[in-house]
Formats: C-alpha cells, sequence, structure tokens
C-alpha cells in the first residue's frame, strides 16, 4: 500500500481533523495533570492519617471516586534475569509463555 494511501485510510479512521485529535489530546493530558495536582496530595494525606490513626477508615467516596488504602506489604519476586543467566534449563521449564492481545499505545511528543 501507498504510503498517501494510508495516510488517508488512517485520516478516515480518526473521526476528526488530526489538529483536533491533537487540541483534544493535550486538553485530556492537562485535565490529568490538573487531578494529579489536586489528587496526590489528597492521597498522600490519607497515608499520612492511616500512619497515625490505624483505625482510619480503609475506604473514602469523594464524590463518585472511591479511594482505598492498601496496607504495606513485602513483595517476593524472582530476578528472571539472574536465573536465567544462572540456571537456564530451569528457566526455560518453568517459563509461561502467555498470548497478548495488540493494542495502541498513546503518547504526546
Amino acid at each position: 500500500m501507498e504510503e498517501k494511501d494510508l495516510s488517508s485510510q488512517i485520516r478516515s479512521m480518526l473521526n476528526c481533523k488530526p489538529d483536533d485529535f491533537y487540541k483534544k489530546y493535550k486538553k485530556y493530558k492537562e485535565a490529568e495533570a490538573e487531578f494529579k495536582a489536586v489528587c496526590d496530595p489528597f492521597k498522600q494525606n490519607l497515608l499520612n492519617l492511616h500512619k497515625i490513626d490505624e483505625n482510619a477508615p480503609k475506604s473514602v467516596v469523594v464524590g463518585g471516586v472511591k479511594l482505598t488504602y492498601v496496607s504495606p506489604s513485602i513483595r517476593s519476586s524472582i530476578d528472571t534475569k539472574k536465573l536465567k543467566e544462572e540456571e537456564p534449563e530451569i528457566a526455560k521449564k518453568f517459563t509461561k509463555t502467555t498470548s497478548v492481545d495488540a493494542t495502541i499505545k498513546v503518547e504526546g511528543f
């Protein structure tokens, strides 16, 4: 398929002008940053509350948004890189292969 044909196909899939798509993306990222500016300090305050009050509620509903406190824990994982280097046969024996569907990654530049 020629590059020009592909470009016009992609534009027809977009359902709006490329500039409008970019403007909506920028607006989305700005809204996301605005939300983080409000949410992140609130989450930090909730974490601090749980440090000083073990009876603080585990979940808080603000409007239609639920925030749930997750207690600290210890996570164990396997260093797969090191395992593959030092014990390749064991790594191969316990390697699980899973199909992953195609997806579209969206990022600004």
